[in-house]
């Protein structure tokens, strides 16, 4: 009777050690996914930064050929933005995935 509990009692131990073994594999995945997710963030928030200051630098430029009063300066910033527009939004479109299929 004593080897018998002691061998339920080996049986329970060891599937509580592979439950746990499971619970650590499954933490250091979800730790890499969020690692993934935060090193995400951090590049975004570096193209948003960028982009940004692309549009600050496009403000400052139009305010500054409105003020001269050159239609070729206005038009050569409204060029640029049309550039800066197509580029932003091919970028957009090339780094947004489809949405799942149902």
């Amino acid at each position: 009777m004593l080897l018998w509990s002691l061998y339920a009692l080996r049986l329970a131990v060891a599937r509580v050690e592979e439950k746990v073994d499971r619970i650590l594999a499954k933490e250091i995945r979800m730790a890499k996914t969020l690692d993934d997710v935060l090193a995400d963030v951090t590049a975004q928030t570096t193209v948003v930064q960028s982009v940004l200051t692309l549009i600050e630098g496009l403000k400052q430029q139009l305010a500054d050929a409105l003020a001269s009063g050159d239609p070729a300066k206005v038009q050569a910033v409204l060029d640029g933005l049309e550039a800066n527009t197509a580029s932003l939004s091919a970028a957009v479109t090339a780094n947004t995935p489809a949405p799942p299929t149902p």
